[in-house]
């Protein structure tokens, strides 16, 4: 590894025939790469590596396809991470500490059918944009009211579309009223 410590990007996906291994596990020497600034790993039957917390540099981190069940605290002490997507896995809760993420601009929550929904309390203060798409967190009228409370973030899906379908398997959250299902031939 100490030929690749200048490494800025990093890209590691799975073969679904790695799924079968039990013992399987990411080189903890990745940890040491201190000037990684991307990092994707995809389809690897892992957990959130704990060694991606010396990875202070880190600008982008992208775990979809995983074994992910929860973000962990420690992901506050990647002080430089602008985007985070964790994705397509059964992610079931975001750390408290998200909100002390300052810099965290893009949240990605795409396929994650049993994570509960946020307030905009919970959410870093600077986020620009929330990708929710095929994930339980949120019904329209969820995201809507969140788009009204943080102005200027971008929201997908668009809470305003027409084409916007409720998530049947999503409760709604305390006080919220789902809203009616508009199609253009109702317009």
């Amino acid at each position: 590894m100490s030929r690749l410590r200048h490494l800025r990007e990093l890209f590691l996906q799975g073969d679904p025939s790695i799924y079968y291994l039990t013992d399987f596990t990411l080189p903890t020497e990745i940890g040491a790469l201190r000037t990684l600034r991307r990092l994707e790993l995809l389809n690897l039957p892992v957990d959130f590596p704990e060694w991606i917390a010396n990875l202070t540099d880190l600008r982008y981190l992208m775990v979809r396809g995983t074994d992910v069940r929860e973000v962990p605290d420690w992901i506050v002490r990647l002080k430089k991470l602008h985007t985070l997507r964790v994705e397509n896995c059964d992610l079931q809760s975001l750390p408290s500490t998200l909100r002390q993420m300052d810099n965290l601009r893009h949240l990605g929550l795409c396929h994650t059918p049993l994570l509960p929904s946020l307030s905009p309390e919970q959410l870093p203060r600077h986020l620009k944009s929330l990708d929710v798409l095929n994930s339980g967190c949120y019904q329209r009228a969820d995201l809507w009211q969140l788009k009204q409370t943080i102005r200027g973030m971008s929201i997908n899906p668009n809470p305003d579309a027409m084409e916007w379908r409720e998530r049947p398997f999503a409760p709604p959250g305390p006080g919220v009223i789902p809203l009616p299902v508009v199609s253009p031939k109702d317009v």
